[in-house]
């Protein structure tokens, strides 16, 4: 693949704090970021979402160990850390070096003897704004493991690794989408990606006269934090209760709409709305990727609308700031839709808008958003792009 500008200035980067000429051995390998055009909080409970990897990205490269011991270095943090390989344990909540000491606990289980080594990275993802910067991390570093050691893992192993990463070193007890999409990204296409089986569709995305938008609303939001996975388990406690009403039900994928109407009387109000949420949303991924074949833009973005407001009310994972983004589009003739994306409780918004119209947009959404909250609204345009590979 042909790399970016970006691309190529993170690698030079990379060598130049490795010291390496062009000329000298070294893996290096570019990991995307990935947006969720719809389809949320639906990939643990083994449901459907919309993903794509696009081109905010992180680049990593391996050399050998200069002076004998295994180092993690995050360029653009400044920070260092030396991995004990004989004991590899996780670091206090929240520290960067989680999403790479879990990739490597589970190699070393697999390859006790590799040799030591150095690995650097650095990116443009922005940071907390839910472009799934920790999956892309884990991505690019089992890929460069991979590569660098010649352990032939298959793809769908990696996300498996990069996933069991998250799960037990950062705490994390998100589904398969981030690392999928990373890893398996398209350019100029988005994933239809059934989390049951982990396969995926690519679908072409012709948004014609629109074209998507980010807005960054600067309220970090941690994954990590017991809100997300507070999530999951009100779902599992959910479905806990319909299997032991002799639903057969391997998630609430298999759930339908009669089902829970009828059993609601067992589910906590909270519970329910969980449960109404999660089908609510796998079928309108489905009319998404219909509406988009049709070039049906303002239907896709109404099922945008539905999906926000799904999540805020039923789901709760929204916040003031991201309902104000998307309430300020609706009266708007240039947005299609719009919807908080990510895990949330802030994060970006996802934006379908008028091209003609990106200047007027950007200009009115941060001029009532500063008003209203006194902070600046960034925007963030992208490209769909393929998936982790070598750079």
């Amino acid at each position: 693949m042909q790399s970016s500008g970006e691309e190529i200035a993170l690698s030079r980067r990379i060598r130049s704090y490795f010291s390496i000429s062009n000329e000298e051995p070294i893996v290096i390998v570019r990991s995307p970021g990935r947006v969720n055009l719809i389809g949320e909080h639906t990939d643990y409970n083994l449901g459907l979402a919309m993903p794509a990897a696009i081109d905010k990205t992180i680049v990593g490269g391996i050399i050998p160990s200069p002076n004998n011991k295994t180092e993690l270095h995050a360029l653009d943090l400044n920070e260092s850390f030396t991995v004990p390989i004989e004991s590899i344990q996780p670091q206090p909540k929240g520290h960067w070096a989680n999403y790479l000491l879990g990739v490597l606990s589970q190699i070393t289980e697999q390859q006790p003897n590799l040799e030591q080594f150095h690995f650097a990275f650095s990116g443009n993802i922005p940071i907390g704004a839910g472009l799934s910067s920790s999956a892309a991390l884990e991505n690019c570093f089992v890929f460069a493991l991979n590569e660098y050691f010649g352990l032939k893992h298959s793809r769908e192993n990696m996300i498996s690794i990069s996933h069991k990463a998250e799960h037990d070193f950062a705490k994390v007890e998100c589904g398969i989408l981030d690392q999928y999409a990373s890893m398996m990204g398209r350019k100029g296409k988005a994933l239809l990606l059934d989390c049951q089986s982990n396969t995926a569709e690519e679908l072409e995305i012709d948004l014609g006269t629109y074209t998507f938008l980010l807005a960054d609303s600067g309220v970090t939001h941690s994954l990590a934090s017991s809100l997300y996975n507070r999530r999951k388990l009100e779902c599992q406690s959910a479905m806990s209760s319909l299997q032991e009403a002799d639903l057969e039900l391997k998630s609430l994928r298999d759930l339908d709409t009669s089902e829970l109407e009828e059993k609601q009387h067992l589910l906590s109000e909270i519970e329910y709305d969980r449960c109404k949420y999660v089908l609510a949303e796998n079928r309108r991924v489905l009319l998404a990727r219909e509406a988009l074949k049709r070039g049906a833009i303002t239907e896709f973005g109404e099922l945008l609308y539905e999906s926000h407001w799904g999540l805020s009310v039923n789901y709760e994972v929204s916040c003031d700031e991201m309902d104000f983004l998307v309430e300020l589009t609706e009266p708007l003739d240039s947005v299609a839709g719009a919807r908080m994306m990510g895990g949330g409780f802030g994060g970006c918004t996802l934006n379908v808008v008028q091209s003609a119209s990106l200047s007027d947009f950007q200009a009115v959404a941060s001029n009532l958003y500063k008003k209203r909250f006194g902070k600046e609204l960034k925007f963030y345009p992208f490209r769909f792009v393929n998936g982790t590979c070598l750079l």
